[in-house]
């Protein structure tokens, strides 16, 4: 379906229905003490780099190459290995431009209320880093989806279209405040808190045990 957002320019978004869901990040125990440094370049023209954009040090990878551009947001949860299988198939033709999200992954880690116009700022000041001034495509998962719509919203003139999965734009209204009042009880007792009703929600108990021989 198409929206059309503020201003003359009309983006299309392309809804997702299937998703394989994250991979497990092969990055682990590294330290963000330094910003603004590669720290990994091979042979198929991948750069990993940590950066300080927009006030917060972000991880991220440009791959691939030529004139076009396509940057990738991971869903919450998830890091920039969650696009393992897609970036390089698109990096064949096109800029992919992935990263992990403020607070997620080996990203900074933050403290206080993030916002979705804090979260754009971050993708244009990524694009700003790696030098890439023209309009790009977005692709994004749940929270990564909202991301990539409120970019297009807030940077319509550096967007060319978007493509989203499951969206999570927001709340609904008599859900808010039973969530807010989860978060506050998560966040007094930690994430362990969350697990049990996690697993109710996406993993049903009898999915749990050990498949019966057949």
């Amino acid at each position: 379906m198409a929206i059309l957002l503020a201003g003359p320019q009309e983006f299309e978004i392309h809804i997702v229905s299937r998703y394989r869901g994250p991979r497990t990040s092969r990055l682990t125990g590294q330290s963000l003490a330094v910003t603004n440094k590669k720290i990994k370049k091979n042979t198929r023209g991948r750069r990993m780099d940590f950066i300080e954009a927009n006030g917060v040090g972000l991880r991220c990878e440009l791959s691939g190459g030529g004139d076009r551009t396509l940057v990738l947001v991971h869903e919450m949860g998830g890091s920039l290995e969650s696009w393992d299988d897609v970036a390089p198939r698109f990096a064949k033709s096109r800029r992919v431009l992935r990263y992990d999200t403020r607070g997620a992954g080996l990203s900074q880690k933050v403290r206080g209320e993030l916002t979705l116009d804090t979260m754009a700022d971050d993708i244009a000041a990524l694009l700003d880093h790696v030098g890439i001034a023209g309009k790009v495509a977005l692709a994004g998962i749940a929270v990564g989806g909202a991301i990539a719509l409120h970019f297009a919203a807030r940077y319509q003139e550096r967007t060319s279209a978007v493509a989203v999965g499951s969206p999570a734009t927001g709340i609904a209204a008599e859900r808010r405040a039973p969530a807010l009042e989860r978060l506050a009880r998560i966040e007094a007792a930690g994430m362990a808190l969350a697990v049990e009703d996690s697993m109710l929600n996406g993993y049903a108990p009898e999915l749990r045990g050990d498949i019966a021989p057949v």
